[in-house]
């Protein structure tokens, strides 16, 4: 049987590869997750603080009288 090609290998030998693919991929993501470094502090979380804009009196923006609102 002629196995090293895409197209004319057989079930087995596509079953080989998906399984190859599956164990490669779930090391990944375990090393990936094993050199996350976890916060010391929950606290230490960065807050990001805006400041608030408020509606206020209606604004005259030109000089021929008209109003925004």
């Amino acid at each position: 049987m002629n196995n090293y090609g895409l197209a004319t290998a057989d079930r087995l030998t596509h079953v080989k590869v998906v399984a190859v693919a599956l164990i490669a991929c779930t090391a990944i993501v375990s090393a990936g997750k094993a050199a996350r470094q976890e916060l010391s502090n929950a606290n230490a979380r960065v807050e990001i603080r805006a400041q608030m804009i408020v509606a206020d009196k209606p604004v005259q923006w030109t000089s021929a009288g008209y109003i925004i609102r």
